[in-house]
């Protein structure tokens, strides 16, 4: 983001180390920093958005995915008992994803129930 920044409001025919550009990147950066903490202690329940975040991609991408490239590749290498081994370790953490989302939805909606704005759960 920082560098998205510095290039859309930077000075482009200045060093990158004049006093412009760092005046510059200073205001740019302090701006964007200060409106990301606003909208964090606006939303008092951003954890849970956090939450929905690793249900949905990380476990996923850690461990499902992860088990499943190894199934492509080692497939026809793999012992009957590792290819029962990593099916069961995708449909498990699948499942615990599916569950996972379930869940981080249940206490979004039970926090946002106590919202107030700029509230300290």
């Amino acid at each position: 983001m920082y560098e998205f920044l510095d290039t859309k409001f930077g000075r482009s025919n200045e060093s990158v180390y004049s006093v412009g550009n760092w005046i510059v990147r200073v205001l740019a950066r302090g701006t964007y920093l200060t409106v990301t903490t606003l909208v964090g202690a606006l939303f008092p329940f951003v954890g849970d958005f956090m939450n929905i975040t690793g249900a949905v991609s990380v476990i996923p991408l850690t461990f499902v995915l992860a088990n499943h490239m190894y199934i492509k590749v080692k497939g026809k290498d793999l012992s009957p008992l590792g290819k029962r081994w990593h099916w069961a370790n995708v449909w498990f953490f699948a499942f615990l994803s599916m569950i996972a989302t379930v869940a981080a939805f249940r206490f979004m909606v039970i926090d946002s129930r106590a919202y107030h704005v700029f509230a300290d759960l």
